[in-house]
């Protein structure tokens, strides 16, 4: 069975898509199956980070008529959709069980994590409820801290029952 994790914060530039793709680097050493998933808004910003190359032509498969983009990057997934996250519900239920089984069922990941990056509140609630783990990426500034305590707050009230971890990040002396 999949784990899915949810990598996450109320705030951005606390480095949850840097935390996600070196969390699957290590998980892919130890030898397990990984996918990363990042909505199409921020798409640039992974392209960019790993240097991911567009995929030939000759490599493209029927995931690219639902826009599902899949890309490899040192045995890691990286998985996107042309088409928001947001948007996916939107559509008729066709499309929506092509963008859903496109990414759940390809590959079978042992780990499946979801970087948060430029999704609005619903859906990174609704991403972080579907986790069995939740990470928060927070910094040692008192709002990112303010924001996380009500993040951890909503997914209370929305009955969030997972394990949850908190990361500090860009801690100048960290212990």
């Amino acid at each position: 069975m999949t784990r899915i994790m949810t990598i996450t914060s109320g705030i951005a530039q606390v480095g949850k898509t840097h935390m996600a793709i070196n969390l699957a680097l290590e998980l892919v050493r130890r030898g397990r199956l990984v996918g990363v998933f990042h909505d199409a808004v921020q798409e640039g910003d992974v392209s960019a980070l790993l240097d991911l190359q567009a995929l030939p032509e000759s490599q493209q498969d029927d995931e690219e008529e639902l826009g599902v983009i899949r890309q490899g990057y040192q045995g890691v997934d990286v998985l996107g959709c042309e088409l928001p996250l947001g948007a996916w519900l939107h559509n008729n239920d066709s499309l929506q069980s092509g963008y859903f089984g496109s990414i759940d069922e390809h590959d079978g990941y042992d780990d499946f994590l979801v970087d948060t990056s430029a999704m609005d509140a619903h859906l990174q609630l609704a991403c972080c409820c579907a986790a069995a783990m939740v990470i928060v990426v927070i910094t040692p500034q008192a709002g990112a801290q303010a924001e996380a305590f009500a993040l951890l707050r909503v997914l209370s009230l929305n009955g969030f029952s997972g394990n949850l971890c908190l990361l500090v990040n860009k801690s100048e002396h960290a212990v």
